[in-house]
């Protein structure tokens, strides 16, 4: 099952990846959709007893004594969690109906305005480095050092 749901989704639109590729190459998403469960049916019939017999003989264990000095504290934060909600419980909310928003209001975007601008040149008399066109700023961004200098000395 793991390797079935793990092939539809490197193979087959609607996931992310497919789609986004498919996007990304204007392909057609019913050819794209077609030729993926072309390749995904072989890839699941290999890969699942694949799959399978390689978890079948994966044993992990478990280090507990890494967990042992979180317990208290977890056990502390979820007592405080549980507590939080026993209060909300006591709360009178008879009458009080359930929101899926906070607030009443739909679509409270404005409508874009021209509104006045200053010029380029008004712009760039507050630089303190500009050219002609644009502002100018200190390089932040150094190059890395070259290959062939990695591991020698520079003395």
């Amino acid at each position: 099952m793991l390797s079935a749901l793990s092939v539809a989704h490197g193979y087959l639109p609607p996931h992310p990846s497919p789609a986004a590729i498919a996007t990304q190459l204007n392909a057609d998403l019913g050819k794209t959709l077609f030729y993926g469960i072309m390749v995904a049916i072989p890839a699941i019939a290999v890969a699942g007893p694949m799959f399978g017999s390689t978890l079948k003989k994966y044993k992990p264990e478990i280090n507990t004594s890494l967990f042992a000095s979180e317990k208290v504290e977890i056990k502390n934060d979820l007592q405080r969690m549980i507590g939080f909600v026993e209060k909300l419980n006591e709360l009178d909310l008879d009458g009080v109906q359930p929101k899926l928003f906070m607030s009443e209001e739909v679509n409270v975007l404005r409508e874009d305005e021209i509104k006045g601008s200053v010029s380029r040149a008004e712009a760039l008399k507050n630089a303190p480095l500009h050219d002609e066109q644009f502002f100018k700023v200190p390089k932040v961004i150094k190059h890395p050092t070259p290959p062939e200098t990695i591991g020698t000395s520079a003395g």
